[in-house]
């Protein structure tokens, strides 16, 4: 394994992940990924992350050592050694049409709150350790084919039921007062390119990242702010899908699959 063919930083004692560049892999090369977390597991000291999932630089600053973290779907791997520092990053492959980054579509959100007159940070996490015991607590999304038996096959008289934004919806349902927000997007997420449609889902995901901008100061992040919300939106869904699937089982149809991307 040659590490250095990859984007890396100097190598340094004490690291912030921040300033090492991004390798990202696509999961249609989960080799590649397997390969350098067993080479640096062969190799290296493995670390723990801190509670924000920051490389630690303790007692450990001396070693060469590498460290992972899981965040839903994605899964990055960082390794600081005489070579230089590395951070890779295994993820599903984002869509072209979809270039809004969780940050961006956020502070889009922001605005909205602006124009409504709305006090965001009443929806806050008190602290980021809160943010990140919440996070903690949410479910994966659901996305999976009911029985593999199924695969490979054509089906008639199938029918898609669609919950339209139903994280929003779910936010909305605990806290009306934000109708008019999610409505607004709603109503425009076709315009501007799909804006508002990627800011209706990946403001969501940034609710419950370490770089969730902050409301009062926007320049900066505040780790897990409105992770209560993200929680909201998520385990909310995944119970509605839950609550649709059995009354479909209850009528005497088959669910084939259930999919909950950009839901």
């Amino acid at each position: 394994m040659k590490l250095k063919e990859f984007a890396h930083s100097k190598y340094k004692i004490i690291v912030n992940k921040k300033t090492i560049p991004v390798v990202e892999i696509p999961y249609s090369n989960y080799q590649l990924w397997n390969e350098l977390y067993f080479f640096a597991k062969k190799n290296y000291r493995e670390v723990k992350p801190t509670k924000s999932l920051a490389l630690p630089n303790g007692k450990e600053k001396g070693h060469f050592r590498y460290m992972v973290t899981h965040n839903n779907q994605s899964h990055e791997l960082v390794i600081i050694c005489a070579s230089g520092c590395y951070r890779f990053l295994i993820q599903p492959t984002k869509l072209k049409e979809n270039t809004v980054s969780g940050r961006k579509a956020v502070l889009e959100l922001y605005k909205i709150m602006d124009k409504y007159n709305i006090d965001f940070s009443k929806y806050a996490c008190l602290s980021s350790q809160e943010g990140l015991n919440i996070k903690q607590q949410i479910q994966s999304p659901i996305i999976k084919v009911v029985r593999n038996i199924y695969l490979n096959k054509i089906w008639s008289h199938v029918y898609h039921l669609d919950l339209n934004s139903s994280y929003a919806s779910r936010v909305v349902e605990e806290y009306p007062e934000l109708r008019e927000v999610y409505e607004e997007l709603y109503q425009n997420r076709k315009n501007d390119n799909n804006l508002f449609k990627h800011v209706l889902t990946n403001s969501i995901g940034c609710f419950q990242s370490q770089y969730c901008p902050e409301w009062s100061e926007r320049r900066r992040s505040k780790p897990y702010q409105f992770a209560k919300l993200a929680k909201i939106a998520i385990n909310g869904t995944v119970e509605k899908i839950h609550y649709y699937y059995d009354r479909i089982v209850q009528k005497g149809m088959i669910p084939l699959l259930v999919n909950t991307d950009g839901i």
